[in-house]
């Protein structure tokens, strides 16, 4: 998925496909708190849209690379 310069944030189907999960697997982990995103609309309300910052979702990727392969410090391209 290609990231435009009006896109710099996700909806959960979007972020699914960039991450290469499920919409369930995403709310899962942010319902768990494991995801970063934040919540237009309130923190607290059900009705609330979640939504990720590109950025944000990267720099996660990253995380998730270097915990799950001690030793490589790969660097993006």
């Amino acid at each position: 998925m290609e990231v435009t310069i009006d896109q710099t944030r996700f909806t959960v189907p979007e972020a699914a496909r960039y991450l290469g999960m499920s919409e369930d697997t995403v709310r899962v982990l942010c319902r768990e708190k494991k995801l970063p995103h934040y919540r237009a609309g309130g923190s607290n309300s059900t009705k609330a849209k979640i939504l990720f910052r590109v950025e944000t979702l990267d720099k996660w990727m990253d995380q998730q690379e270097k915990e799950n392969c001690i030793g490589w410090e790969g660097e993006r391209v």
